[in-house]
Order: structure tokens, then sequence, then C-alpha cells
């Protein structure tokens, strides 16, 4: 009898430690499962401001044409949860693209979606600016906050006068995502000159 209560304790330490253990390694597979699967947000995004600049800074009255090398498009928009038929009343997103032209109408730009204190990151993307809609489909390659490891994408569509419905589908993966993803203790990398 005295054997039979020993060998009882000395497997329920045993097993409470299996049951942590397998406890502890079923949650961290649901963490990574969470960090990969992708999340889709939609929204029904406004234009605030579309400006093409020369080089010097000067407006650029005709925005069907593209701006000559050097000339910069800068673009904001609020974006509403949902789509052009039915959405937030309330903006819960901000936007932001800026692009330089290389050559017309290439250019390279730089894109920002702002959503709750973090921030999705589009960098250095080509774009032509002669198609219908240069910015149907953007690569996430970074981001900031909740969205650190970003990668994803996004895509719009036109709904109205210089309004869209964009479609983002991102996960924060940091296996598999870019280099440009900060966090917020990153230090910013001190390069020789």
């Amino acid at each position: 009898m005295f054997h039979t209560k020993v060998r009882e304790f000395n497997r329920r330490p045993g097993v409470r430690i299996g049951v942590v253990v397998l406890g502890a390694l079923c949650a961290l597979a649901i963490l990574a499962a969470s960090a990969s699967a992708a999340t889709t947000l939609h929204f029904y995004d406004k234009s605030l401001s579309n400006t093409f600049t020369d080089p010097s800074g000067q407006p650029i009255g005709n925005v069907n044409t593209p701006p000559p090398p050097g000339s910069a498009v800068d673009i904001t928009e609020i974006g509403y949860a949902g789509n052009s038929k039915h959405h937030a009343t309330a903006p819960t997103a901000s936007i932001h693209l800026a692009c330089v032209v290389t050559t017309a109408p290439q250019a390279v730009c730089f894109g920002q979606v702002a959503i709750g204190g973090s921030m999705l990151l589009a960098n250095q993307f080509t774009v032509s600016l002669a198609s219908g809609n240069p910015f149907s489909t953007v690569k996430i390659n970074g981001g900031i906050g909740k969205f650190a490891h970003a990668h994803g994408t996004i895509h719009s569509t036109s709904a109205g006068k210089n309004n869209s419905n964009v479609t983002i589908t991102y996960s924060t993966d940091p296996t598999t995502s870019s280099a440009h993803s900060i966090s917020r203790n990153s230090q910013p990398e001190h390069r020789p000159i």
C-alpha cells in the first residue's frame, strides 16, 4: 500500500509537468498559426488630396498626363471600414502615397496605411502612372506596431470620383517578411559614410 501511494505521488508531478508542457506547446502552435494566418481588411477610401508637382514644386494642372521625370505625386485618403455601398460613418484608416517620377511614366512610390496607432508599409515599389489604376495592386513589405513584419497585398478598385474600394490582405509572420518592418524597440541602422 505504501509503495502504491509513492508511485501515485511520483506519477502525478510527471503528469502535471507533461500537461503543462503539452499546454505550452499548444499555445505556441496557436500563436504561430495566428501570426502567419492572413488577415483581410476592407475599406472604402475617400480621396482627400491628389497633387502632381513638377521638379521645381509647381503644380501640374493636367492630371491625365504623367508628370515629367523628377516630378512628385502625393495622395492622401481616409478609409472607412466596409465598401462603397456599405461602410462605417467614421474613418478608421488614413492612407498616404508619395511617388517620384523616374522616367515618365514610371515612378518609385512609398505608401503608408495607418490604422489604430499602427502602420502598414509599401516601401519602394514601381508603378506606371500612365495606367488606368497604377495602384490597383501594391505589395505590403513592412509595418510598425501590431503590423510589424507584415507582408501581403493591397488591391484597389475605382468606386466613383477619386474614391476606391480597398482590400488589404496581410500576415505578420516574422520568418517570411522583408527587412522593412520596424518594431517599437528597434534602433536605426548606422552605416559608415
